[in-house]
């Protein structure tokens, strides 16, 4: 059943029982409730079944990246070496030990090329204090005497003899040498005899004491290693000699005086003291001791 509908410009337009319209002048027809409800689910069914394809796709997609990035990852992760063979748990661990090696060897030259260095510096700065505190007023008293000496000569004559101008020697050539020769003599025997002589001591009372503390300090260290060892503090023992010999034997830069007022929480030996006073053999302990009195003794040394 159609109801006949006459639209505002003159146009008959017809409306079926289901709701389409349909136009006068052709026989084109919109489709009615029923026919849009149909066409909509089919769309919409249609709009599900393409968000699945893409989502099945879309996962697909993930998969493959993820596992190819898995396959980069264990590509380099597993070094092959020349021969084709992968390093095993035990090769990858050498490898890693030889590399820990190579830095640790690395470090102790560096270490030790720091260490000669500094003792470089110390010994030029030591070299520059002795040039300034010895040969610049040794060459500046030279200097002014060989200036002044004759107006000190001609003062002294004119205050002894009463004239201004001195005497000629006489018979004498022979007497005058051995004059000058005894007086030299007593010069170097009052003021350079007992420096070399005081300086001379010094050096020796340094190197005696300086070899009885590096023994006792190699004494303590074997001690150390075989008494010591399995008990909790042997690598804190350890690091105590490590600190002392870095911080006190090897500082030369730094006066006695300094090293000796060091707290007892700063000193590495009154640390070990502290380790080992307790359940160790006493060995250990007058090791020690006998190690504070070698330091005692070349630190009092080199203050002199």
């Amino acid at each position: 059943m159609e109801t006949l509908f006459v639209s505002p410009h003159g146009v008959p337009t017809a409306v079926p029982s289901d709701g389409g319209l349909r136009c006068g002048g052709c026989s084109c027809r919109t489709p009615g409730a029923g026919s849009r409800s149909a066409l909509d689910g089919d769309s919409h069914r249609g709009f599900e079944g393409g968000q699945g394809m893409w989502g099945l796709g879309a996962a697909v997609l993930g998969i493959i990246s993820v596992s190819s990035g898995q396959r980069f990852i264990a590509r380099r992760r597993s070094r092959r070496l020349p021969g084709g063979r992968q390093l095993t748990t035990a090769a990858q661990a050498s490898t890693v030990a030889d590399a820990v090696a190579a830095a640790n060897d690395r470090a102790d030259a560096e270490a030790g090329r720091d260490s000669a260095l500094s003792l470089r510096a110390v010994v030029r700065r030591n070299i520059f204090r002795t040039i300034c505190r010895v040969s610049i007023w040794s060459g500046s008293i030279m200097v002014g005497g060989y200036l002044f000496y004759p107006f000190l000569q001609r003062l002294a004559w004119f205050l002894l003899a009463g004239t201004t101008s001195p005497e000629v020697l006489s018979d004498s050539a022979v007497s005058f040498n051995g004059s000058f020769l005894a007086l030299m003599s007593l010069l170097f025997s009052i003021l350079a005899g007992n420096s070399y002589s005081s300086l001379y001591g010094q050096n020796e009372a340094i190197f005696c004491a300086l070899f009885a503390e590096v023994s006792e300090a190699k004494a303590l260290m074997e001690q150390i290693a075989l008494v010591c060892s399995g008990r909790p503090f042997y690598r804190s023992a350890l690091e105590n000699i490590r600190r002392y010999v870095n911080n006190d034997l090897k500082r030369l830069d730094k006066p006695p005086s300094v090293l000796c007022a060091l707290k007892p929480r700063d000193d590495p030996l009154e640390s070990i003291l502290y380790l080992t006073s307790v359940g160790v053999p006493s060995a250990v302990y007058e090791t020690v001791r006998s190690l504070r009195q070698r330091r005692g003794d070349r630190l009092g040394a080199v203050q002199r």
